[in-house]
């Protein structure tokens, strides 16, 4: 009951975060309340258009950065990812007794592609996000936090490397819970880390997501 609570404050608040850092962006002459435009901005998903503008802009950056066959890399991750968040989240909050039967054979297969499509990620676009490649400088002459440092693009890069991260301790902690070489005590705390590391995985992919597909508007 405590980690499913965890769970939906930790997702709803990763999603008022982020909601709320557009918002505070909008247009200087936009007067709405955060309720009122978030309201107006839920309406707006189902709309045609959002779907084909979210589609062109999904289908233009994986074909700048995964040319060929290497966007299969990028959506068997993120379909991996969708896949494994939606199977373990919604046993997590519905289900007391946790995952089994099929869900459970399709997570831990879902694992599998997981594992494999994030080192391929990270070999194939890891490069693209070095952290001390136009390194910029973090504070000003008054030990202020410069603008640079809080760009979009540099917190992308490092948003990659979090996501990479918390994937990889999900791959760790999944493999570890069902190696014998382990004792049952120790298993038990890799999938108590597995639970917790998951809404790390998705707080960091929502974030990612929010910097590199959602454009921003100039005020």
């Amino acid at each position: 009951m405590v980690t499913a609570l965890i769970t939906i404050l930790v997702l709803l608040g990763t999603i008022a975060v982020l909601s709320f850092a557009r918002y505070r962006k909008r247009p200087a002459g936009d007067g709405r309340t955060y309720a009122v435009w978030l309201r107006d901005g839920v309406r707006a998903l189902p709309a045609e258009d959002a779907y084909h503008k979210a589609r062109k802009i999904l289908s233009e950056w994986t074909a700048a950065r995964y040319p060929s066959w290497t966007r299969w890399i990028f959506i068997a991750f993120a379909a991996a990812l969708v896949f494994q968040a939606a199977v373990g989240f919604l046993f997590e909050i519905f289900s007391p007794g946790g995952l089994f039967g099929l869900p459970l054979l399709g997570h831990m297969l879902g694992g599998g592609i997981f594992a494999l499509a994030l080192c391929g990620l990270l070999l194939w676009r890891g490069r693209a996000y070095r952290l001390d490649e136009n390194m910029p400088a973090l504070f000003d002459g008054h030990l202020r936090l410069t603008r640079r440092a809080i760009s979009p693009t540099y917190a992308r890069k490092i948003v990659f490397w979090l996501l990479a991260a918390f994937g990889l301790v999900q791959v760790a902690t999944a493999a570890g819970s069902m190696l014998p070489i382990f004792t049952f005590e120790t298993q038990k705390a890799f999938l108590e880390i597995h639970r917790f590391g998951a809404l790390g995985v998705v707080a960091a992919a929502a974030v990612f997501a929010d910097l590199t597909f959602i454009p921003r508007r100039r005020s």
